[in-house]
Order: structure tokens, then sequence, then C-alpha cells
């Protein structure tokens, strides 16, 4: 493999993992990738289509998370209010749930999207929707 795929390969594949910045550093996750996609997209289409699917998938997980939050945070609200304690628990505790579970299976795809990127195997994140084409 000559030194130029293999410097591309390794780009794409720290590309793929720089979202986990987000677990050290708030929004970095977020605005490295948009800095690497919008800076590269024009010169490699490989970057462009690599960029849409994590922007996708991340943008996708934010979503789902808003949703569950506002979902499992008004039952939160809605038992504390008035003083009830089960759907207050359960809905806390359904809160904490699924956004460790969102967290998780976020950093299982980022680096299983990374190994694929490095090894030049087709990406895809699960559960994404399209929302950048």
């Amino acid at each position: 493999m000559d030194s130029h795929l293999k410097q591309k390969r390794t780009l794409l594949a720290l590309f793929h993992i720089s979202p986990l910045l987000n677990f050290a550093v708030p929004f970095l996750g977020l605005i490295i990738p948009i800095v690497i996609w919008l800076s590269k997209k024009d010169i490699d289409p490989d970057y462009n289509r690599h960029g849409i699917h994590i922007l996708n998938f991340m943008a996708t997980m934010f979503l789902i998370t808003l949703g569950l939050a506002l979902v499992f945070g008004s039952g939160l609200a809605i038992g504390t209010y008035f003083q009830i304690p089960g759907p207050a628990i359960f809905s806390g505790g359904a809160l904490a749930f699924f956004s460790f579970a969102i967290g998780v299976f976020s950093l299982y795809m980022h680096i299983v999207n990374a190994r694929r990127a490095y090894a030049d195997e087709p990406i895809e994140y699960k559960f994404s929707f399209k929302l950048i084409s």
C-alpha cells in the first residue's frame, strides 16, 4: 500500500473517531468532524461520503436523545410536581438508562466504522436518518 493511500485511510479512520471527543470536551466532537468535512469534501469524494455518514449519525443520535429527554423528562417533571414517586422514579431511571445506551451504541458505531474506513470496507451507521445528502 502506498503512503498516500495509507495516510488517507488513517485520516478517514480518525475522522470517524473524532466525534468521541465529545466524551472529553463537550462540542469538540461536533466541531471537528464539521470542520474536517467542510475543508475536505470538495477535495476528495471519500471525505464527503464519510463526512455525510458521520454527521447524519450524530444528528440522528441527537434527535433520538432529545426526543427521549422530552418524553421521560416530562414524566419526571409531572411526577415530581404532583409528588407521585412512581412516574418520577421510572422516568428518571429510563432517561438515564437510554442516555447511557445511546452513548455506548455511539461509541461502538464510531469505533467499528473507523476500523472499516481504515480497512477500506463499506461503512454503515445503523439506525441513521439520511438528513444530509
